[in-house]
C-alpha cells in the first residue's frame, strides 16, 4: 500500500512540474489550467489570499489569478442552480473525489480546529 501511495505522490508531483513547464511557455491569457491546479489554487487562496498573491507577484509558479478563480466559482455556482452563489456542491464533490482516504478523515478535523 505504501508503494502505491508513493507512486501516486510521485505521479502528482511529476504532473504538477510538467503542467508548470507547459504553462510557463504560454502567455498568461492563453493558459489552460488542469482541474487539480485550479482546486489547489482555490484552496490556497481560500486559506491565505496573501500567500496566493505573493506567489502570483513573485511569478515563481503559474497559478490562476483571483479573477480566474472567481470565474470558476461562478461557473460551479451556476451549474448547481444556485442563484445566491453560495451552493458549491459541485466544487466540493470534485474536491472530495480527489482526496485520499486519509485526507477525507484528517482535513475535516483540521478545518474544525481552524474554525474553532
Amino acid at each position: 500500500m505504501d508503494m502505491l501511495d508513493d507512486c501516486s505522490n510521485d505521479h502528482r508531483k511529476f504532473s504538477f512540474v510538467l503542467e508548470q513547464l507547459k504553462l510557463v511557455t504560454k502567455s498568461k491569457y492563453r493558459r489552460h489550467y488542469s482541474p487539480q491546479l485550479i482546486v489547489f489554487a482555490y484552496l490556497l487562496h481560500a486559506s491565505s489570499a496573501a500567500a496566493h498573491k505573493v506567489l502570483l507577484d513573485q511569478n515563481f509558479i503559474c497559478l490562476p489569478s483571483v479573477s480566474t478563480l472567481a470565474k470558476v466559482t461562478r461557473q460551479v455556482s451556476s451549474t448547481n442552480g444556485s442563484s445566491s452563489g453560495l451552493d458549491n456542491t459541485g466544487y466540493l464533490k470534485l474536491h472530495v473525489s480527489k482526496l485520499s482516504k486519509f485526507q477525507r478523515n484528517v482535513l475535516p478535523i483540521i478545518d474544525e480546529i481552524y474554525v474553532a
